[in-house]
């Protein structure tokens, strides 16, 4: 894919890192992205998602509710 492919707003790439500071934490984010190396970091998994969905425009897809979740 050519550079001017990766700058159309239908693409995005990013590198996810995913972390806690202590093993009952929340979970903290960054996101990377391959084209600019800009970085942006998100105090939780909430701030991530709002993050991409503003991205994306797409509203998040919530499992139905008596899905049960996996297990932490």
């Amino acid at each position: 894919m050519s550079q001017a492919d990766t700058s159309r707003p239908e693409y995005h790439s990013y590198l996810l890192r995913l972390w806690r500071e202590s093993a009952h934490g929340a979970w903290r984010a960054s996101l990377q992205s391959t084209t600019t190396e800009q970085v942006v970091h998100f105090a939780d998994v909430a701030a991530l998602v709002a993050f991409l969905v503003a991205q994306t425009g797409e509203p998040p897809v919530h499992p139905p509710l008596d899905q049960p979740r996996p297990a932490e």
